[in-house]
């Protein structure tokens, strides 16, 4: 049984204690329980990948997803999520377990455009919430992982799995389309900023609430020891006055934002699934 690090040599002897007692003697039946000290693994760290986020807390079913958290510079925790969720200078909030807290404020946004259809926003988490977010991304089995963002060509890994940890939906999976058909769907749109991905006939990618959402794949290596992050979903594709909903995701290229980050000095960096500090 793991026992939070923070508590002092008493405290943790008189909760051992307390635990103990609540174990039932039996001449028939013993139970051995071994005390471990969590090193690191704080039972405070509820939110993170996935979790919902909020622009306004007097309207709790608007919101988008927190996509994870990254460092920028090696310095300042950032959340990530797209611009229609949480604009600039917004104070935005994120959920943890049954309450809703302050995480901090949006410094930095792409607004979707003729020039480019990238849509994210950057979120500069207060310093006394850095030790209580869930730093490490996770992969399609809500394990923690390693994280990089994928600078390849997209046409190399199609048509790739991709999953996304969505505050709506939770755990889904897609295929990346082909970029040689982004323009019959996009028409006459920009499309270096975009990764479209495609319904998996047996279920949805996302659905409203899921904005926000890293997409990424597991590690080609034989370790699978890490993640690749594609892009940030937007939300699903329309067209004006279609009836028919369109099996098609639109999604911001995390390459593309990282380009543009770096030219306003801005370098972006996910954590390593050890890192528990990030400070």
């Amino acid at each position: 049984m793991l026992i939070d690090d923070r508590l002092s040599p008493k405290e943790r002897k008189a909760l051992e204690k307390k635990i103990e007692k609540q174990f039932p003697k039996s001449k028939d039946f013993n139970m051995n329980v071994k005390f471990e000290i969590s090193k690191g693994v704080s039972f405070t760290k509820h939110f993170g990948s996935g979790s919902r986020v909020l622009p306004n807390l007097s309207e709790p079913d608007s919101y988008g997803t927190l996509g994870g958290f990254a460092q920028i510079n090696s310095k300042d925790v950032v959340g990530l999520t797209s611009y229609h969720v949480i604009t600039q200078d917004i104070e935005a909030y994120v959920k943890n377990g049954d309450t809703t807290i302050k995480l901090g404020k949006c410094t930095l946004v792409f607004v979707p455009g003729p020039e480019s259809l990238a849509d994210f926003a950057l979120i500069k988490v207060d310093d006394e919430l850095k030790e209580m977010c869930r730093k490490p991304l996770v992969d399609d089995e809500h394990e923690p992982k390693s994280a990089t963002v994928y600078c390849g060509e997209l046409d190399q890994i199609c048509p790739a799995i991709v999953h996304k940890n969505g505050a709506s939906t939770g755990i889904t999976q897609g295929t990346i389309v082909q970029s040689l058909t982004y323009r019959e769907i996009l028409g006459k749109r920009e499309t270096r900023s975009v990764l479209l991905v495609e319904d998996l006939e047996e279920e949805e990618f996302s659905k409203p609430g899921d904005s926000g959402s890293l997409v990424f794949q597991n590690s080609l290596s034989a370790s699978q020891s890490s993640i690749e992050v594609l892009a940030i979903l937007n939300g699903r594709y329309s067209e004006r006055d279609e009836t028919e909903e369109s099996r098609y995701i639109v999604c911001s290229s995390m390459k593309f934002i990282c380009e543009n980050l770096e030219k306003k000095g801005k370098r972006l960096q996910f954590f390593e699934k050890d890192d528990s500090t990030g400070n």
